[in-house]
């Protein structure tokens, strides 16, 4: 994950790394996912408590773009 964050004198990145991460795969997925999408914009409109994204569901969907991630396996690359 390419990091944008530029920290402030004396600070580094390691602090929110893992919120960073999670919204990050949550952006991905919620491309794809009609009901993670409604799920984040209720979350991000206030609407919903931010423990919804800790349902099975979203956390293995976040498990599984990771693990790809870290494998370099792509589905559409047939070649």
């Amino acid at each position: 994950m390419d990091e944008t964050t530029i920290p402030c004198k004396g600070e580094d990145l390691s602090m929110g790394e893992f919120n960073r991460a999670l919204e990050h795969y949550l952006k991905r997925i919620a491309i794809t996912d009609g009901h993670v999408w409604a799920i984040m914009l209720d979350i991000y409109n206030c609407i919903e408590p931010e423990t919804l994204v800790l349902s099975p569901k979203i956390l293995l969907g976040v498990f599984w773009l990771w693990t790809k991630e870290k494998l370099d396996y792509d589905l559409w690359d047939l070649k």
